[in-house]
């Protein structure tokens, strides 16, 4: 697990127990009409976990929540370059 702290924030691995709200903000159309062309609309509970589930796969991992006040409020993708 990742977590790394900010003054407003928390930056840190996606949780299981996050997919709910990861479907809720998802479906606001204030986001979903920016990330139209990355998540399916609409985007369902099967789609968060897929999601999420993908997440903690990844090796490294490169996918993050963004926490305000123990709540996932949206995401982070960090690249990274391997040799």
């Amino acid at each position: 697990m990742v977590e790394m702290k900010l003054a407003k924030c928390r930056v840190r691995s996606w949780r299981e127990g996050d997919a709910h709200l990861l479907a809720t903000h998802a479906n606001n159309r204030r986001v979903w009409i920016n990330l139209r062309d990355r998540f399916p609309h609409s985007f369902t509970i099967v789609h968060a976990r897929t999601f999420i589930q993908a997440a903690l796969a990844g090796a490294p991992e490169t996918r993050f929540a963004i926490d305000v006040d123990e709540a996932a409020v949206g995401g982070r993708l960090i690249e990274t370059f391997l040799d």
